[in-house]
């Protein structure tokens, strides 16, 4: 393990970092922060579902009349759940459309 190895990781790869060759001194840290990535890539999946749901739901909701309230709803507390912005606009089949953006967890 060595700093460019950290320095690859990110959000979209949360890989373990290598533990052979590790100073037996280091190895605890290692493994710890194996752990972490381990639960931070859980927690991005967790995140990455609730809004491909939150998106289904506005598909199917918002497609009736008297659902599109309940669509917008539930992106809205989708976007605040994620620290996201929820924004309106033209999509390219000149339909209106919503767009989904949020922060990716830090590192």
């Amino acid at each position: 393990m060595n700093t460019a190895e950290v320095d690859r990781l990110d959000g979209n790869q949360l890989a373990s970092l290598n533990e052979r060759q590790v100073p037996l001194e280091a190895l605890h840290l290692v493994q710890a922060v194996n752990r972490l990535m381990r639960r931070l890539a859980l927690a991005l999946e967790r995140q990455r579902r609730l809004v491909s749901d939150a998106a289904h739901e506005l598909r199917v909701l918002g497609s009736k009349e008297s659902g599109s309230g309940l669509g917008l709803a539930i992106a809205r507390t989708a976007s605040d759940a994620l620290g996201g912005v929820i924004t309106l606009g033209k999509r390219r089949d000149h339909r209106t459309g919503l767009r989904f953006i949020y922060r990716q967890a830090a590192l």
